[in-house]
């Protein structure tokens, strides 16, 4: 009998640790349940970026429209500045979605993104993050031009460092083309790629030189709200791009193209001054690197501007 009664108690008393311990696994769901729907409305992630066209000017400054003709440095030629497609669809020189350009001076622009409140602040990078990871795809272009086309590419990164203060490390080749559903899976921060037009599907017609722009995220909850670029892209068309002198200096140059579309992913839009590398038109009389007003566009989206405060929950990840 005593050994019955002990039995009973000790199942009594397993039945309370049970029901207690399902009461504190309970009341633990019901507390992260309620923390995820709370970061769930602060940290919606969206991809938000701009679009528009940059044309060449020809020799006697009249703007051609594209049509479907041989393509020679006569034509205009049109230099896109697309965004990663995910969540947004295409605008031209705006952002569309919850996200617009707004800010247009005479010598720079800058791409802008509207947060949840609808303030709008500067798309830019996080200059305090170590470096921004960059890679090249060279593989639409002959083997022997390779080489010059690097040298040119890493040299428009130094140009850029210098005026926006941060740094951009190489980190080699890479067979990865931008897609418009693929941005947020680069190998890099950074990607710029020289390729026939068919193996990307951003809309690249036979008078189109590239396509370059931003990724970024916006988040907003109980520890603010914010927005920073995560990614940025160029995509060359291999064969346009080779119709152009290389080197660098003034007019219609290959490296005034990878310095334009890298403003863009940076956070630049077209600027309205002809003087500016971010003017739509590319001209014989296009600057020789980034101009004044450019590069007082790029210190505002740079290193000066300070850095940006991302809450933990907020996933931007670093490929340093």
């Amino acid at each position: 009998m005593a050994t019955g009664a002990h039995r009973r108690r000790a199942g009594s008393w397993l039945g309370l640790t049970i029901a207690a311990i399902v009461a504190v696994i309970a009341m633990v769901a019901a507390q992260l349940a309620a923390e995820r729907m709370d970061q769930g409305s602060s940290s919606k992630s969206l991809s938000k970026s701009a679009s528009s066209q940059l044309k060449i000017r020809n020799g006697a400054g009249k703007d051609t429209p594209p049509l479907s003709s041989p393509l020679s440095l006569s034509d205009p030629l049109n230099l896109g500045i697309g965004p990663s497609f995910g969540a947004s669809g295409r605008a031209s020189q705006s952002v569309s979605g919850s996200s617009r350009t707004i800010s247009r001076p005479s010598s720079y622009a800058l791409m802008k993104v509207r947060l949840n409140s609808g303030k709008t602040v500067n798309a830019r990078w996080n200059p305090c993050q170590r470096a921004i990871t960059y890679q090249v795809n060279l593989s639409g272009l002959p083997k022997h031009k390779r080489a010059a086309m690097l040298r040119t590419i890493k040299t428009s990164f130094k140009k850029l460092s210098a005026a926006t203060g941060m740094t951009y490390r190489y980190q080699g080749t890479t067979g990865f083309v931008p897609r418009q559903d693929n941005l947020s899976w680069q190998p890099a921060e950074i990607v710029v790629a020289a390729v026939n037009k068919k193996r990307t599907d951003f809309p690249m017609t036979d008078m189109s030189l590239g396509y370059g722009g931003v990724l970024w995220s916006t988040w907003y909850g109980s520890q603010g709200e914010g927005a920073a670029v995560m990614r940025g892209y160029v995509v060359l068309e291999a064969k346009a791009i080779q119709k152009l002198k290389t080197g660098f200096g003034t007019g219609k140059r290959q490296s005034n193209v990878i310095l334009h579309e890298l403003g863009h992913a940076s956070g630049l839009n077209h600027a309205g001054s002809r003087r500016s590398q971010m003017y739509p038109t590319l001209t014989d009389s296009s600057p020789s690197g980034f101009a004044k007003g450019d590069r007082a566009g790029l210190a505002k989206v740079g290193k000066k501007s300070g850095c940006i405060k991302i809450p933990s929950y907020v996933s931007l990840i670093d490929l340093n």
